[in-house]
């Protein structure tokens, strides 16, 4: 069940992919209904301030191949995006497998970097795809997050570390 968090507390942004087709929009509810499939559930108080008609989405935003940005979980409500990670990070989930539009990517890099406003600065956010998280044995996203990151961006984050950042 989601919980309110403190935002002082996120120490990172793990970005996923929904594994769907590439370049076809998916319909949060879509997920939503996945999720709830799955188990996850989010608090009815939460729900009643947020987004009431997702009562399962785990992500805290999902970006569709055109770049349309959706809400899911508000920023101040634990994810269910990363197992063991959903307290301490913000879930951003990419329509698709393994290719994004320039579009879905760009405005990836434009909510890193928007998060990075209200993200405490010490220590240093981390950023990285789900798949870099220790114990994932996934492809998500279907690309490598740190090595494309934009330089812009990266002053903000720093990689993740498993030694740091556990």
């Amino acid at each position: 069940m989601s919980a309110y968090r403190d935002i002082r507390n996120i120490r990172g942004v793990v970005v996923h992919c929904t594994a769907t087709q590439n370049f076809k929009p998916v319909d949060a509810h879509e997920i939503d209904w996945w999720h709830a499939k799955r188990g996850f559930k989010r608090s009815p108080k939460i729900c009643n301030l947020f987004n009431a008609d997702l009562i399962a989405f785990g992500y805290h935003f999902l970006i569709q191949p055109d770049g349309a940005i959706l809400s899911g979980r508000a920023i101040w409500e634990t994810g269910a995006h990363a197992k063991g990670w959903n307290r301490s990070t913000v879930g951003i989930a990419m329509v698709g497998t393994d290719e994004f539009t320039d579009e879905a990517l760009s405005r990836l890099w434009e909510t890193v970097l928007s998060l990075s406003l209200i993200l405490p600065h010490k220590p240093v956010p981390f950023l990285c795809g789900h798949r870099d998280l220790p114990d994932v044995h996934k492809a998500c996203p279907g690309f490598d997050v740190c090595r494309t990151t934009p330089d812009d961006v990266l002053d903000y984050y720093v990689p993740f570390d498993a030694e740091v950042h556990r």
